[in-house]
């Protein structure tokens, strides 16, 4: 599998999370990728990665105990995150 498709379908397993517990072994999953890849913490890999789990895991949190944000809310972020991607390194 190419680094662009394995980084499209990391993000989708993210977004997909239903649970802590799937959101722990798609991290484990995402750190495997990064060290695959050689990809420093300073990439913008790195930061949209570890931008969409934070807000994977506070909506995940949230639920049952605050409003967590609605499908539009997320869909606009992911946009944002994924605007212009550039898989390079």
């Amino acid at each position: 599998m190419g680094m662009e498709l394995e980084y499209k379908t990391l993000i989708k397993k993210i977004l997909d999370c239903n649970s802590m517990d799937e959101l722990r072994n798609v991290v484990i999953d995402s750190n495997n990728f990064l060290k695959k890849h050689e990809i420093p913490k300073n990439s913008k890999i790195f930061e949209k990665l570890d931008t969409l789990i934070g807000i994977v895991k506070i909506n995940l949190k949230q639920k049952g105990k605050f409003q967590s944000l609605d499908e539009s809310q997320i869909e606009k972020i992911i946009k944002n995150i994924l605007k212009n991607e550039n898989i390079s390194k």
